[in-house]
């Protein structure tokens, strides 16, 4: 199992776009083409794999609140194939078609994680601003190894004037930190320290007796 980050992530900007994000941010998790772990490719004829390959495999599971795939969904060409890489490159090879990687990968190119997330959106504020409405919400979320700052970075390229904050923390390995995008640019950058949650002083001052 891996060690797991715990992030808060706050959208911030226009009403209008806002509230499209709260729109397009629910959706199910990406699904992948493969056949069980325990069969051999072999035991499938070539038109049986060239069909299981010719389409992306269906979105048909639960739909979430708030999930990485709805924001920044991965490509179609990616889910035609297995999540794992290396059966993706395998499948490939038996269709012709120049290795790549798979939904593992992808996704953590994508997200910065290799999972997808379930979160609830939580309403922070709304405000006005020289005749301009403005909105924040946010959602806690747990992912694996470290956050998700890539999904961050691609979601403030799509939503233009929409300032998205990451704060993290991973105490398994002991980083912690905040980082902001806007326009798909970091404008903010910080590394900290994680917490101790009962004293609320840092790791390294804490006694351990709390």
């Amino acid at each position: 199992m891996p060690n797991w980050c715990d992030n808060r992530i706050t959208f911030s900007g226009p009403e209008k776009t806002i509230k499209k994000i709260l729109k397009d941010c629910k959706g199910p998790h990406a699904h992948y083409n493969d056949i069980p772990h325990n069969q051999d490719w072999g035991a499938f004829e070539d038109i049986r794999i060239k069909s299981l390959f010719s389409q992306p495999a269906e979105s048909n599971g639960p739909i979430h609140d708030f999930c990485f795939h709805a924001l920044v969904p991965i490509p179609e060409e990616y889910r035609m194939f297995p999540y794992d890489d290396n059966r993706a490159r395998e499948a490939r090879t038996l269709m012709g078609i120049h290795a790549d990687v798979g939904g593992y990968s992808k996704q953590n190119e994508l997200w910065g994680t290799k999972w997808d997330v379930d979160a609830t959106p939580e309403i922070l504020d709304n405000w006005e601003d020289e005749g301009n409405k403005y909105m924040s919400f946010q959602v806690y979320c747990d992912t694996a190894w470290g956050p998700p700052l890539e999904f961050a970075e691609n979601v403030s390229e799509k939503y233009k004037d929409v300032e998205i904050e990451t704060k993290f923390e991973e105490p398994g390995m002991g980083f912690a930190g905040t980082v902001t995008f806007l326009n798909g640019e970091c404008i903010f950058e910080e590394e900290g320290e994680c917490m101790c949650h009962e004293c609320d002083l840092p790791i390294s001052e804490c006694e351990g007796d709390c």
